[in-house]
C-alpha cells in the first residue's frame, strides 16, 4: 500500500478493500491490516476461501476484520 495510506482511518481502510476484493472475485475473505515497527510497510493480509465458510458444528460463519 501507499505509504500515505498510514494517515487513512484504518477500519474504513480494511473494510473498503476486503469488500472490494470479496466482490471483485465472489470469494469469503478474512484479513488483518498491520504495518512494521518502523511504520513503513502498511500492508494486508488476506486468506480467502471459493466456497462457504463454516464454523464448528456447520453453521455459516460471518467474517470480522481484524486490526
Amino acid at each position: 500500500m501507499p505509504e500515505s495510506f498510514i494517515y487513512y482511518d484504518h477500519d474504513y481502510l480494511l473494510k473498503k478493500m476486503v469488500d472490494e476484493f470479496k466482490e471483485k472475485y465472489g470469494v469469503e475473505c478474512f484479513a488483518a491490516l498491520h504495518h512494521n515497527k518502523r511504520k513503513t510497510n502498511l500492508h494486508i493480509h488476506m486468506i480467502f476461501a471459493e466456497r462457504a465458510v463454516r464454523a464448528a458444528g456447520g453453521k455459516d460463519c460471518h467474517p470480522e476484520y481484524v486490526l
